[in-house]
This record gives C-alpha cells, structure tokens and sequence, in this order.
C-alpha cells in the first residue's frame, strides 16, 4: 500500500481535529488507521477536510446523513468524512491514542492553524454575567498532560483550566485576552459559526489594584459573594474579579450561584 505523505498544513488541520471531535480509527484486523471526521454543518467539514480530499474513503466523501436528536426531538442532517487507511494515519494513531483512549501528544506544537481548527470544532465564545469569555473543550484529556503540553503554548493569552464533571476540565481564555486569541487564528472561514467571533468590546473601567480594594474584593468572596456580584459592585467585568482571585490564590469554584450581597466585614 502507498503511504501518504502529509504536508505541515495537513497536519495542523488534522492536529486541531483531533484535539476536539476529530478521530482515528484503527481496522479491526489492526493493520491500519484512518482519519474520520463529523459535523452538523456541512461547510464546517469541507473546511477542515478538502485538503485531505485526495485520501478520501469513496463512500464517505462528504457523505451527507439525517439523525434524530432526542433532546430536541427533531431531525437534523450532518456530515461525514473518512479517508481511506493507510499507514501514516496508523502512525498518528499511535501518538494519540493509548489503549484505545485519546491523549494529547507529548510533541504536539500548537500553531495558529491548529487552534483555529480546534476552536471551530470544540471551542466556545461564552457570555456569563455580562462577561464573556472563550472556552476550549478538553473534558476527555488528563489535567496534567492538558497543565504540561496546551497551556504552556497559550501562555500568551492567560488560561486557566476550570472543572467540569469528574475529573474533566475546560480551557479558559479570559476577556481582556479573547481579541487576541481571535487576532492569532484569523478570522472565521465558516459562515455557520460566526457566533464565535462575536467579540464585544470592553467597556468597563479597570480595576483599581490598589490595596484596600483587593482586599475588600477578597473579604466580600470569603464571605460568600459570586464574582459577578462583586463585579457589579465595582463596576468592573467579572472576568477581572476572577483574575484578581486568582492571582491572590483563591479558588474561584466556591461562590460560581451565590447571589449574596457584597459583604465586607470581617
């Protein structure tokens, strides 16, 4: 069998795939792999897959289907793409999956490219309590891997991981740096998903970081305040009472629904 030969663009779409609902599939009689991916919007797959069209699997070449979500009890269409096996997706297999279970390469390099992808396919724009900020699923990765190889390469855009479930966490880009994120994997290639670059200005003044007001912000969150609350009391933007928590060490999980009036006595 012919072995592929993947470009360094090739490697970053599928890297970025990979990190969210991308995978590979190893045949039964475990000779090779192939590349598999799925979406409900159909442009969202020929963005990610028309580089790989050449390798495609004939009866899944953007394969359009219908499916019933119970939730909503509706049907939907989505689509699908598979290339054909071949070893150099089998080589891929084995850097990212151990016993079966996804991982996170140790040499996985992290590039504009590959975290556009990603964001696409398992990445968020949120808005909380006028706050928004940008997420990035990892629920399916280990903490330390995801502590050790993804967030020393977002460094520059000040994430934190926050949990979800057990033992899942959630990558999170905070406000004052989602313009920046945005601005380093370009603009949005998919008309489906512009949502995500919905990007509001900040408008609200700063914090002042003066002693007595980090103070007063730590005693009122001790005594129960959510950030958001707090926010509101000094007219700043919950994700700056969330980095001055932080920042002084203090765990931001405890207070997410309180709806506690600021408190400052001690």
């Amino acid at each position: 069998m012919e072995e592929y030969q993947l470009t360094n663009n090739q490697l970053e779409i599928i890297n970025g795939a990979l990190l969210g609902d991308g995978s590979l599939i190893m045949h039964k009689n475990g000779t090779n792999a192939n590349f598999s991916y799925l979406s409900k919007s159909i442009e969202h797959v020929h963005f990610v897959c028309d580089s790989l069209v050449d390798f495609a699997m004939p009866s899944h070449n953007f394969h359009i289907s219908k499916y019933f979500d119970k939730r909503t009890n509706k049907e939907y269409e989505r689509c699908d793409f598979r290339t054909k096996a071949n070893p150099i997706f089998t080589k891929l297999y084995y850097k990212w999956y151990d016993n079966k279970i996804k991982i996170i390469p140790q040499d996985l390099t992290l590039t504009s490219l590959t975290c556009l992808v990603w964001y696409l396919g398992d990445g968020s724009l949120l808005t909380h309590e006028r706050s928004q900020y940008i997420h990035l699923c990892t629920d399916n990765f280990k903490k330390e891997d995801i502590e050790s190889i993804l967030l020393p390469q977002l460094k520059q855009f000040e994430p934190h991981l926050v949990k979800h479930g057990v033992n899942q966490y959630r990558i999170y880009i905070p406000r004052r740096k989602i313009r920046d994120f945005l601005v380093y994997i370009g603009e949005c290639p998919v008309k489906d998903y512009i949502h995500k670059w919905a990007y509001e200005e900040y408008k609200k003044k700063p914090f002042s970081n003066n002693p007595d007001n980090i103070h007063k912000m730590i005693i009122a969150y001790k005594n129960g305040s959510s950030p958001g609350t707090i926010a509101k009391y000094f007219e700043v933007d919950r994700a700056t009472i969330l980095y001055q928590l932080r920042k002084n060490n203090i765990d931001t999980n405890l207070n997410k629904f309180s709806k506690k009036e600021v408190d400052f006595s001690e």
